[in-house]
């Protein structure tokens, strides 16, 4: 098993979340157990740029993090940047509209 190919790819954060905790399980499971900073490191390390800011937020962290700590952050964040990307589809989508009005008034005139 490789912890560095892990990713988030096109998982939801949850998915991604379970993946990353069955691998664990995989190792405690022979013996090697994985210490609760380096499973966080792992999961943060699997995130896309998209997740920078909370990333960069958990890792400056004063307090010891849990996961129960930084799940619920990382679901903000991934309704937040879904929220995003519908705002800027929307976005597209309109200026995309707009622009197809003005080639065909300019036909029609």
């Amino acid at each position: 098993m490789n912890f560095c190919s892990s990713s988030l790819e096109s998982r939801s954060i949850i998915a991604y979340l379970l993946h990353i905790q069955s691998l664990i399980n995989s190792f405690a499971s022979i013996g090697d157990l994985i210490s609760r900073s380096a499973h966080i490191n792992l999961i943060l390390d699997g995130l896309p740029d998209e997740y920078r800011t909370i990333c960069t937020f958990l890792n400056n962290s004063y307090d010891p993090l849990s996961l129960d700590d930084v799940t619920p952050m990382l679901l903000a964040e991934e309704c937040s940047i879904e929220k995003c990307h519908k705002k800027n589809l929307g976005s597209l989508n309109f200026a995309e509209g707009s622009n197809s009005n003005s080639t065909f008034e300019a036909q029609v005139h």
